[in-house]
């Protein structure tokens, strides 16, 4: 038996695991250093979540589709009957 093809596939798994132990490290680096820069930013983008939300989560509560169709309100005649 020619067990050639193991060796390559354990040395290919070391070089993953360093190369995202070497992006996490840059990522929390990166965070730590410009941390007061995405504080600064920080209110702008809650503000501009707001026009966010409202475009995307607007047809969400039935604005328009057929509200003015369904005359009844909870199952029952508007007419009192």
């Amino acid at each position: 038996m020619d067990h050639s093809g193991a060796r390559p596939m354990r040395n290919w798994l070391g070089i993953h695991w360093a190369v995202w132990c070497v992006l996490g490290l840059a990522l929390v680096l990166l965070i730590i250093e410009h941390f007061s820069h995405v504080l600064g930013v920080l209110p702008y983008l809650i503000i501009l979540a707001c026009p966010l939300m409202h475009f995307f989560m607007h047809g969400k509560h039935g604005h328009g589709h057929g509200a003015a169709k369904d005359s009844s309100v909870g199952g029952r005649d508007t007419d009192g009957s």
